[in-house]
C-alpha cells in the first residue's frame, strides 16, 4: 500500500477545488431535501416496495454522481474518491444539522424521517463504496 505523499495527497491543492466539491455537496443535499419533502410521502413508508424501488434506484444515479463529479472536476479516479468524500462530508453535516434541529425541512412525520435518514445514508456509503472501488489500482499500485 502506498503511503498519502506516494498517491499525491497534500501536494498540488491547486488541482482540488474545495469550494468546488462543496457547493456540490451542498447542491446534492438540497435537491435530496427537496425530494424527500416532495415525494418522500410515496417513498418513506414502512414495509413500502416503492422504498425498495428507491433503494436500487440509487445505485445508478450514484455512479452517474461520482462520473459527473469526476467530469465537472477533470479528476483522476483517485482525486474523485477525494472529492466524494468532501461532497458527502458536506452533504452528511447538513443533513445532520437539518435533522436535528429543522426536521420539519423534509415535511415528513418522524417515522418517515428515519427512513429518509436511512435512506441518504444508503446513498452516502454506495457512493463511497464505488469511488473506493474505482480508485483502488491507484490506491494499491506497487511502486
Amino acid at each position: 500500500m502506498k503511503t498519502a505523499t506516494q498517491l499525491g495527497i497534500g501536494k498540488d491543492r491547486n488541482q482540488m477545488n474545495l469550494p468546488l466539491f462543496i457547493g456540490l455537496g451542498v447542491l446534492a443535499w438540497l435537491i435530496g431535501v427537496f425530494f424527500i419533502r416532495f415525494a418522500g410521502t410515496m417513498f418513506f413508508v414502512e414495509g413500502s416496495l416503492w422504498l425498495v424501488g428507491l433503494y436500487l434506484l440509487t445505485i445508478p444515479v450514484v455512479g452517474l454522481t461520482i462520473e459527473s463529479v469526476a467530469r465537472i472536476g477533470k479528476l483522476s479516479r483517485l482525486k474523485t474518491l477525494m472529492a466524494i468524500v468532501i461532497f458527502n462530508f458536506t452533504a452528511t453535516l447538513l443533513d445532520a444539522v437539518a435533522i436535528a434541529w429543522l426536521p420539519s425541512i423534509y415535511g415528513l412525520p418522524a417515522p418517515a424521517n428515519l427512513l429518509a435518514a436511512a435512506w441518504l445514508l444508503w446513498f452516502v456509503g454506495i457512493s463511497l463504496y464505488l469511488s473506493f472501488m474505482m480508485a483502488r489500482s491507484e490506491i494499491f499500485a506497487s511502486d
